[in-house]
């Protein structure tokens, strides 16, 4: 035992030692990269080293968007050939991360520009090139995490003359970077120029806010503002369906509690931010109590926002197995529509659509065989479950399934690993049975 604890000693001490000597220090990024390198890629990671400010570097990955490489390939100069922008933490005392450009002059990379981003940005959100101060050349879109802050700072920037020019924020100016939580960039006037909407959320005071960011008047400058409902925690995701006029209407799903989310729907154009959700009985009707995103359920190009009540038996103010009924609406001018109810199992990966003889009469049990769902005629009571229209089971493939109960069962789907049966029974009652075609047809596995 002495023999093997020296030796694993040393070969600890061993592994610090050459660390030490190495220039890239790794990191977790790093160690999730890919560990091979094309030969074209090793010769930019040749003279990034060759020429970084310091001889121990950390290089820094986009953690969203299209470009996720550590060097993102793109002709930012308009010269009909690829330059190499690497982003890498110096690790000095100053954590701001850099922004390295190479460019391929002789058949070798060279190092035209290096230079401390003045945001303050600590890592990389994401990278975007898009049309934003020109219709000619697009300029790089950077969202940088900040330090000590839970919303991302956003620059965007010019190359000019082989130098990044700040465009948003003015660098000839002493504005501060602007922030966002989430971030959308689309042209909402067809003026062939992007605009950003940016998505806002303090976590510290719950208050959000959106704003878009444009080109007018020869700079890039805050168009307009459009403060949100205070209690906002944060935002699950965003998406967006253009209006005929121009503009976007975005649907974002906001975190309300541990437990709770609603959808914020505004109406975004070149001039004005439509609120839709600003009151009360509106937003109260994209309530749900469970993480279920907004999106276009039965593929018509419209968004449907799902809201939820509790199936028959069970307390809203119950949250702990409290079984719901979710409805998929489209909003249109203010108005509700619903597409379809629903009662959806997050943890099995499905949905079954309710037949609307089923709405208001029909409720969802538990049994004692796991990951079984019963659907039952709602009798006063969930304790009285003798009348059963349909089963679900799920289970996986090597899991043990009851030869009594599994001989009944239907298998109607698979995923992965996971299988869906159904059972119909019998002597379900004839007003509300369904078949078992009938039932399948409701079925759909999440996405």
């Amino acid at each position: 035992m002495k023999i093997k604890s020296f030796v694993c000693l040393m070969l600890g001490m061993l592994m610090v030692l050459f660390s030490s000597c190495d220039k890239i220090q790794p990191d977790v990024e790093s160690l999730l990269s890919p560990p091979k390198l094309t030969q074209e890629q090793r010769e930019i990671y040749d003279a990034l080293v060759e020429t970084a400010v310091s001889s121990s570097i950390k290089l820094k990955y986009p953690k969203a968007g299209e470009y996720r490489s550590a060097f993102v390939m793109y002709d930012i100069d308009d010269d009909g050939e690829e330059e190499a922008i690497a982003f890498y933490d110096p690790q000095q005392e100053d954590p701001s991360v850099r922004i390295k450009i190479l460019d391929k002059q002789n058949d070798e990379w060279v190092s035209v520009y290096d230079k401390a981003n003045g945001s303050g940005g600590v890592d990389v959100d994401r990278v975007m090139f898009e049309n934003v101060s020109s219709v000619d050349r697009k300029d790089m879109i950077i969202g940088w995490n900040l330090i000590n802050r839970a919303e991302k700072g956003v620059g965007i920037y010019s190359y000019e003359g082989e130098k990044l020019v700040s465009v948003y924020p003015d660098e000839t100016t002493s504005d501060d970077m602007d922030t966002y939580s989430e971030m959308v960039v689309e042209d909402l006037n067809g003026d062939l120029r992007k605009e950003l909407i940016l998505l806002k959320n303090s976590t510290s005071t719950l208050r959000s806010s959106v704003r878009t960011v444009g080109y007018r008047l020869g700079r890039v400058q805050p168009l307009v503002d459009q403060p949100l409902r205070d209690g906002i925690m944060g935002y699950s995701q965003i998406e967006s369906t253009s209006l005929e006029g121009g503009g976007v209407k975005l649907y974002a799903d906001v975190y309300l509690g541990e437990s709770m989310m609603g959808t914020e729907m505004l109406q975004v154009t070149a001039d004005e931010i439509i609120y839709e959700t600003q009151e009360d009985e509106v937003f109260n009707l994209t309530m749900r109590s469970s993480d279920l995103p907004s999106r276009d359920v039965n593929e018509d190009g419209i968004i449907e926002v799902p809201y939820n009540t509790p199936l028959p038996g069970y307390d809203s103010e119950v949250e702990d197995g409290a079984l719901y009924l979710t409805h998929y609406n489209q909003w249109e001018e203010g108005q509700c529509i619903e597409v379809f109810s629903a009662v959806v199992n997050h943890e099995n990966g499905y949905m079954f659509i309710m037949p609307p003889q089923w709405v208001d009469q029909v409720t969802v049990v538990t049994t004692f065989v796991s990951n079984e769902w019963k659907f039952i005629r709602f009798n006063e009571t969930l304790e009285n479950d003798s009348d059963a229209l349909l089963y679900i089971n799920v289970y996986s493939e090597d899991e043990y399934k009851d030869r009594n109960t599994i001989s009944q069962r239907t298998l109607v789907d698979t995923k992965g690993i996971f299988e869906y049966y159904m059972y119909v029974p019998e002597n379900a009652d004839p007003e509300l049975a369904l078949t078992l075609e009938q039932a399948r047809e409701q079925f759909q596995l999440l996405v």
